[in-house]
C-alpha cells in the first residue's frame, strides 16, 4: 500500500483523523482485500456513514487506496404513496425515522416492517411496502418514500383441525384467538388473519393439548385455502399423540421426611384453590403445569418446616408403550 487517500462525497460526516483512526491497514502494509473489507465494516459500525467505497489504484511503488465516504444524509422529507386505509399521520407515528435526523438504512427497514404489521393486523396480509430513498449527496440531504400496495381484507370463512379426534372442532376453535368471520366482527376485530396473533395461536394450541396430557402433540402443517379474493379457510394439520398419565411416583434424597408424609401433607395450589397432597398422584393425567405445581408444593412443605433452601428436581421417565410417565422427585434438603 503506497498511499491512503480519503475523499468525501457531500458534506464531511467526520474528520479525516477519525476515519484514519478506524482504518487498521497502513501505508507500507502488503495489500490484502479482506483487511480492507474489515475496515469498511468497522467504519460502518461507527454510525457516521451511509455509503463507503474503496478503490485500489495501481501506482509505480504499489497501490493507492482511495476511501470514498458519504456521510448519512439528513432526512428532510418522508412521503407515503398508495395508502388509502391509513392516513399519512397514522403511518408516521409508526416510524422511528424522523425528519432532521440522519437517514438510516436499518431504521428504514424496521419502519417498513412496522407499517406491514399495521396492515396485517387489519387483515390485509398481502399488502406490500417498499421504501425508496433519494439522496442528494452534494447537499447531504435525503428523502424517503414508502410505496404501499394495499390489498383487500381477507375474511376467514372457517378454521379446521385436520387429524383431531380427541376434542371437537368447536372446542379447539375456542382455544385460539383466530376466529371465523361473523356479523359482529366489525366491532370485535375478529375474523381476519393477524400474523402475530396467529403465531401465538399455534403456541396456544400446543399448550391446550399438553395441559391435557398430550405431551407429544405437534402441528405438522398449516394451510391457507383461498376461497376467493376476499375469503379463505385455515387448516391446522395436527398429530395428537398419546395422552400420558402419571405412572410410578418416587422420591430420592429425602432423609428427613418419608415419602408417605410428603405425599400426605404437601399442599398444592391450582389457581386460587388449595388441596392437600400432590395434584398429580399416580394414575392422574400428566401435565407440565401439574409437575410445576407439585414441585412448588414439595418445596413449600420443606420451607414450612424451616428448610427454605430445599430444592426439588423432578425427573420424568416416559413409557410410550404404557402411555405413562414415571416421576422421581430428587430432593436436596439443605
Amino acid at each position: 500500500i503506497a498511499r491512503i487517500v480519503i475523499e468525501h462525497i457531500g458534506p464531511p460526516a467526520c474528520s479525516d483523523s477519525l476515519i484514519r483512526a478506524n482504518i487498521r491497514v497502513k501505508e507500507g502494509d502488503p495489500y490484502n482485500r479482506n483487511s480492507v473489507d474489515d475496515d469498511v465494516r468497522g467504519l460502518y459500525s461507527t454510525g457516521y456513514f451511509f455509503n463507503i467505497q474503496v478503490n485500489a489504484e495501481p501506482e509505480a511503488d504499489g497501490v493507492k487506496l482511495v476511501y470514498k465516504v458519504q456521510g448519512k444524509p439528513t432526512l428532510t422529507q418522508i412521503l407515503f404513496t398508495g395508502n388509502k386505509r391509513f392516513s399519512a399521520k397514522k403511518l408516521q407515528k409508526k416510524l422511528s425515522s424522523k425528519i432532521g435526523q440522519p437517514l438510516d438504512e436499518r431504521k428504514l427497514f424496521n419502519d417498513k416492517q412496522e407499517i406491514l404489521k399495521l396492515y396485517q393486523k387489519s387483515g390485509r396480509q398481502k399488502t406490500t411496502v417498499t421504501y425508496v430513498p433519494v439522496i442528494e449527496a452534494r447537499l447531504g440531504h435525503g428523502t424517503v418514500t414508502f410505496e404501499i400496495t394495499e390489498t383487500p381484507k381477507v375474511k376467514i370463512d372457517d378454521v379446521q383441525f385436520v387429524g383431531a379426534s380427541e376434542f371437537s372442532q368447536r372446542k379447539l376453535r375456542g382455544a385460539i384467538k383466530t376466529r371465523r368471520h361473523w356479523w359482529l366482527s366489525w366491532l370485535t376485530g375478529s375474523g381476519v388473519l393477524k400474523d402475530e396473533q396467529f403465531a401465538d395461536d399455534k403456541e396456544r394450541l400446543v399448550e391446550f393439548y399438553r395441559d391435557r396430557g398430550y405431551i407429544d402433540f405437534e402441528i405438522t402443517d398449516v394451510q391457507f385455502e383461498e376461497l376467493g379474493p376476499k375469503e379463505m379457510n385455515i387448516k391446522f394439520f395436527v398429530s395428537e399423540g398419546t395422552q400420558y398419565r402419571v405412572g410410578t411416583l418416587d422420591f430420592e434424597g429425602n432423609k428427613l421426611f418419608p415419602k408417605e408424609e410428603i405425599l400426605a401433607r404437601a399442599v398444592t395450589r391450582n389457581g386460587g384453590r388449595y388441596r392437600r397432597g400432590l395434584s398429580m398422584p399416580a394414575g392422574e393425567v400428566f401435565t407440565p403445569k401439574g409437575l410445576s405445581r407439585d414441585r412448588e408444593g414439595i418445596e413449600d412443605f420443606y420451607g414450612a418446616r424451616g428448610y427454605i433452601d430445599a430444592r426439588i428436581l423432578p425427573q420424568r421417565i416416559p413409557n410410550t408403550e404404557r402411555g405413562t410417565i414415571d416421576l422421581v422427585y430428587r430432593v436436596e434438603e439443605g
